[in-house]
């Protein structure tokens, strides 16, 4: 049986997905991306940019899905924000028809 790594955030050997933050895609032939905003990493300062980045990166045909992102509250960043940047990646999910790999952690 072969198995598929979804989520991996360097090439290995065997099939993989390659998790990567927007500003980090650099396509190369031959391999399977994801692109998100990951929780840990979401700022005020950044986002536009980032967002807009995204949009434009995850269209690519090598990209097959949106993430990795979602909620980490045992995070120091803003909890608030993560939700609102969260949502926005959902919809631009929704949007390009490409599913998600989220981010998720046990909320106590």
């Amino acid at each position: 049986m072969e198995f598929i790594d979804i989520h991996t955030h360097q090439r290995k050997g065997g099939k993989t997905i390659i998790n990567c933050y927007p500003s980090d895609f650099y396509p190369q032939e031959g391999l399977w991306y994801s692109i998100g905003i990951h929780p840990w990493y979401v700022s005020d300062a950044s986002f536009t940019n980032d967002f807009r980045t995204l949009e434009k990166a995850v269209v690519h045909p090598q990209v097959l899905g949106l993430g990795e992102c979602g909620l980490d509250k045992r995070c120091d960043r803003d909890l608030n924000l993560q939700i609102k940047i969260f949502k926005q990646q959902i919809k631009l999910s929704e949007k390009i028809r490409k599913p998600m790999i989220l981010h998720v952690t046990c909320f106590q």
